[in-house]
């Protein structure tokens, strides 16, 4: 990666260099040393990686807008934009960052003459929460309300992500209303049908999705309504409390923060979804609910193309989910001869909170080697009582693991055959 020292040598750096990373932002198109490199960078058939600002805060503009802009200058905006060259949205959240970071590595590294055609290497960072093995700890009904326009939806993309992450999970969504939600009042009962039928029909109209994924999802709905609800799903689009439906689910809404149920927000960011900038909501939400505090919760956002897993895994955080470490490589480090083995599951939330600690009981100290997917190798320790002889003699050990988070597991280890 070079640094352009002088504006006056940009052709010239342009046909030295074997990929072109252009960062879309406002003005772009305006600028004229930005088109200078683009143009030359088109007429050299450099490969291009094209990087979108969409946060207009931080100076960026709809896709849309690029586009119009290429045109007006009389670029060719389909060699730009019509899918040759990859187009990685910016984002400044860490998670959503580090995807784009992976992303934008992994086509520049693919455009190197030596990974030219198919042999394009796929990238990955240990870190990526999408490369993690999530698990509910407790079980989770989740309250989909038939007055939440694509709600739905992203209920039913939130149980194929946990599918593919999981294999099985105990993620359960209920259309039926919470028992101990008041009644609605009477302007907000007017045309309320089937919750249940509603929402179903909204899924057909809205996603066109398989009638099997429609099946599962009303039957999964079936099976919730014999347990307690234990969090309500507010999804936040265009269509929120609008009209007839906007009042109904405003009710819900407010019996939801009455009983104490848990409201997990998320923000669609997708305009084929029905997605706007988040200020919209304070036009559109009752005053009351406003007042109340319901934005003090941070929303999840949820954005197209790639960055739509990650949305996903961090609504099923927002639910309780975490990832599921493996404790392995048992050994006692005491100045006994006997070695030990042996592994246990615990849940570990994250490599970060995981501390260096040593406890020694009994005269038996034992090191645990915490590993994952999705993290290196993290060193923690445990205490190992003997149960049934005097240290250092002993067959088996029970072992309590203590982590930062003060989370604990136990279990039995035994001596290693030969030992």
């Amino acid at each position: 990666m070079d640094d352009l020292k002088e504006i006056g040598n940009l052709e010239q750096y342009i046909s030295t260099s074997q990929c072109m990373l252009i960062l879309l932002t406002k003005g772009y198109f305006e600028s004229t040393n930005c088109l200078r490199e683009l143009r030359h960078s088109i007429e050299k058939k450099k490969p291009l990686v094209l990087v979108h600002e969409s946060d207009e805060g931080k100076g960026g503009q709809p896709l849309d807008s690029f586009v119009a802009g290429c045109t007006a200058k009389g670029i060719d905006s389909g060699y730009l934009f019509g899918g040759q060259w990859p187009i990685v949205a910016w984002h400044r959240v860490a998670d959503f960052q580090l995807l784009s970071l992976r992303l934008i590595t992994e086509a520049a590294v693919g455009a190197m003459p030596i990974y030219a055609g198919p042999a394009a290497p796929h990238l990955f960072s240990p870190s990526e929460i999408t490369r993690q093995k999530l698990h509910l700890r407790s079980p989770v009904v989740l309250y989909v309300s038939g007055s939440n326009p694509g709600a739905a939806s992203m209920a039913d993309e939130l149980e194929s992500v946990l599918d593919r992450m999981s294999g099985s999970h105990d993620l359960r969504i209920s259309h039926q209303r919470p028992a101990n939600f008041a009644p609605m009042p009477e302007s907000a009962t007017e045309s309320v049908e089937d919750p249940v039928g509603q929402d179903a029909l909204a899924l057909q109209r809205t996603l066109s999705r398989s009638m099997v994924s429609l099946r599962r999802m009303v039957s999964r709905s079936f099976k919730a309504t014999t347990k307690k609800v234990t969090h309500f799903l507010l999804y936040l689009n265009q269509e929120t409390f609008l009209a007839a439906q906007g009042a109904r689910l405003a009710h819900e809404v407010r019996e939801a923060r009455a009983t104490g149920l848990p409201i997990v927000l998320v923000h669609e960011n997708d305009t084929r979804c029905g997605g706007c900038i988040f200020g919209r909501f304070f036009q559109t939400t009752p005053q009351d609910l406003i007042d109340d505090g319901i934005y003090r919760m941070l929303a999840v956002p949820c954005y197209e193309g790639a960055h739509r897993e990650v949305s996903l895994v961090l609504v099923a955080k927002s639910l309780g989910a975490q990832e599921r470490w493996k404790m392995k490589e048992l050994v006692n480090v005491a100045t006994s001869p006997s070695k030990w083995r042996g592994s246990i599951s615990v849940w570990m939330p994250s490599a970060r909170h995981v501390e260096l600690r040593r406890k020694t009981v009994e005269h038996q100290t034992v090191q645990v080697e915490l590993s994952s997917e999705t993290a290196s190798s993290t060193l923690a320790t445990a205490s190992a009582t003997p149960l049934d002889a005097t240290p250092p003699v002993a067959d088996v050990l029970d072992v309590d693991i203590q982590s930062s988070m003060h989370e604990t597991a136990t279990g039995a280890f035994w001596k290693r055959p030969g030992a």
